[in-house]
């Protein structure tokens, strides 16, 4: 039998003769990262998660050192099977001297990118930290809002965003108005944060510097053009704010002598057109934001195809499951990937209700057509049963994942819901993440997401260990990461297992074991019942029985360490009852210099969603 025919036999036998196994396989185990400070003895929040292959990070606001947050950071280099203890204090001065808050991260492959606000009496800066390590160690304190003296004006709204060597940060800036008016600014890194540009430069052209704010800004970057929107009161006389943009095609060297206003639906200032998001990839660029030029709130999107140079000429309401301005739609969420923009809100369809569903729109063309009714993703409960809110999406090659804490047990748990097929269906009913105590038992809010070459991984607020105060936990929702250790054959090489793929019902993985003896035999075990720590006289059996055993026949030269290798690849079994589970893997190499004769590889965990 071939070996990706052998790979396949062995995943669908194995999955449903263990069917029981699945439905009583352990919880998603979940992961406290504030880890300084006894648990629940101080306040964090705010968290922000970043990753990059199989380093995850994460930052945060946190309180332990008095009422004056800092900023704390944690990292994994695998998969989030292990962070650093303690954790790490990225501001500067004395601890809980500074007041720092509204932390932002962002990873260019080892490179991550940390920037937050920071109390440089009387006001706050903008200041930014680097670590090329992973997040191992870190460069010195950077301040970005260049231009007036440290802490003479006060910045506000900070948003990150990086690809290659590019690094963008945009904020409010109140440094022309002696009356608290903001303007937008930006600075701008084209060598991956080492260097920045000498003064900040500000980008909402349209008034004066200072005659009207300017707040909230979003920035995106794509085939190394820079993308910013915010929400604009230029136009006097008015209403409220409208949404505008402006774009950089040289990667922040020059921008426009003008920005756009993309809200064109209705006569500016004459609605609120205001939480404007924004996502980019190459040439596509999406902003969405809420609107009330209906009477009540909607969710709006306009559109680039070509680098922001063109919007199209009419914005495109989207939360199309109801006639305009009847239902109340808030906060949306956006990303892009392939070509296409997937957008996310909480919307109360029902007049008059109290409690949001999540909703769901998408575009496949560009922005040229959406689904002509949205979809509600919290369908687990009648709709308006339950608050949902505080609403993550990321995509990436026609996955899409939304998560969101919702109250449908009391308190508010978290959430996710995902896609496979560019949107078009989603799972039977969501998933919940925070596991860690029973569901509604403790608040848990405002998760972030992060997804990196298959695996998801989700951040939030977890208040299991005090009613009143935050600690951060994380999660991996979905992908492989390695445990437990493996043991050596010959030459001293330890075998390799990893997994590359969708790890999701019906979606395709391959599985690559590398480092082993050259043409030696060896067998993949596979089981479902959880992890093990099993002694024997070769070495630690990682995988909880019963297990499937598939034998294997190893390439590369007879004999030499190191230079067995297979690879083996298959569709996992289309079942439902895989959704949210483990699936655990170690492979046994017979090696005449390993232990009693056999090499072992490390665990290989395969979380599916």
């Amino acid at each position: 039998m071939p070996s990706s025919a052998r790979s396949l036999f062995a995943l669908a036998v194995m999955a449903t003769a263990y069917l029981p196994c699945l439905a009583s396989a352990q919880s998603r185990p979940d992961a406290r990262l504030d880890r300084g400070s006894a648990p629940g003895a101080a306040n964090s929040d705010t968290v922000q998660v970043a990753c990059a292959g199989q380093t995850v990070c994460a930052v945060w606001r946190d309180q332990r050192n008095g009422a004056l947050s800092d900023i704390y950071f944690n990292h994994s280099q695998d998969g989030g099977e292990t962070w650093a203890d303690p954790d790490q204090r990225l501001c500067g001065g004395a601890p809980g001297a500074a007041g720092s808050t509204e932390p932002r991260i962002r990873m260019q492959g080892a490179i991550v990118h940390v920037v937050w606000k920071e109390l440089a009496a009387p006001a706050h800066d903008v200041v930014y930290r680097r670590s090329a390590d992973g997040g191992r160690s870190f460069g010195p304190i950077v301040r970005l809002d260049l231009g007036d003296a440290a802490g003479a004006s006060d910045s506000l709204d900070l948003e990150l965003a990086c690809e290659g060597s590019l690094v963008a940060v945009v904020w409010s800036d109140a440094r022309n108005s002696a009356s608290f008016v903001y303007d937008i600014y930006s600075n701008v890194s084209s060598d991956g944060g080492l260097t920045w540009q000498p003064i900040a430069r500000r980008l909402d052209l349209g008034d004066a510097p200072g005659a009207s704010t300017s707040l909230r800004p979003q920035v995106a970057i794509a085939a190394g053009a820079i993308h910013v929107a915010w929400e604009d009161r230029r136009t006097t006389g008015g209403f409220g704010p409208d949404v505008y943009a402006i774009s950089s095609r040289d990667g922040g060297a020059t921008w426009p002598a003008s920005d756009v206003r993309l809200d064109l639906g209705s006569a500016p200032a004459q609605a609120f057109s205001t939480d404007v998001r924004l996502a980019a990839e190459g040439a596509f660029v999406c902003a969405v934001w809420e609107d009330d030029r209906n009477g009540a709130w909607d969710i709006y999107a306009n559109l680039s195809s070509d680098l922001g140079t063109t919007w199209l000429t009419s914005d495109v309401r989207l939360d199309s499951s109801s006639a305009p301005g009847v239902s109340v739609s808030l906060d949306p969420r956006v990303a892009v990937s392939g070509g296409a923009a997937y957008v996310a809100w909480r919307d109360t369809a029902i007049p008059g209700a109290v409690n949001s569903d999540v909703h769901f729109n998408r575009s496949l063309d560009g922005g040229l057509s959406w689904l002509p009714i949205d979809l509600r993703l919290d369908d687990a409960t009648a709709t308006g049963a339950t608050s949902s809110t505080e609403i993550a999406i990321v995509a990436s090659d026609g996955q899409v994942f939304v998560a969101w804490s919702e109250a449908a047990n009391g308190a508010h748990d978290i959430y996710v819901d995902r896609s496979h097929d560019f949107g078009s269906t989603w799972l039977p009913a969501e998933r919940r993440v925070d596991s860690g105590d029973a569901a509604g038992a403790s608040e848990s809010r405002a998760v972030s997401l992060a997804h990196s070459d298959g695996s998801l991984h989700a951040a939030w607020m977890d208040r299991r260990n005090s009613p009143s105060r935050g600690d951060i936990y994380h999660a991996l929702l979905r992908g492989s990461r390695s445990y437990g250790a493996g043991t050596s054959g010959t030459g001293g090489w330890v075998p390799a297992l990893r997994a590359v793929g969708q790890p999701w019902p019906g979606g395709t993985m391959r599985l690559d074991l590398s480092q082993a003896r050259g043409a030696a035999p060896a067998v993949l075990l596979l089981g479902a019942s959880g992890r093990a720590a099993l002694s024997f006289d070769f070495g630690t059996m990682l995988v909880a029985p019963p297990w499937f055993q598939v034998p294997l026949a190893l390439a590369g030269a007879p004999g030499v360490a190191g230079a067995g290798s297979i690879s083996l690849s298959a569709p996992l079994p289309n079942l439902q009852a895989l959704l949210g589970t483990a699936l655990q893997l170690q492979a046994a190499i017979l090696d005449p210099q390993g232990n009693a004769g056999l090499a072992l590889s490390a665990g290989l965990e395969l979380w599916i969603l």
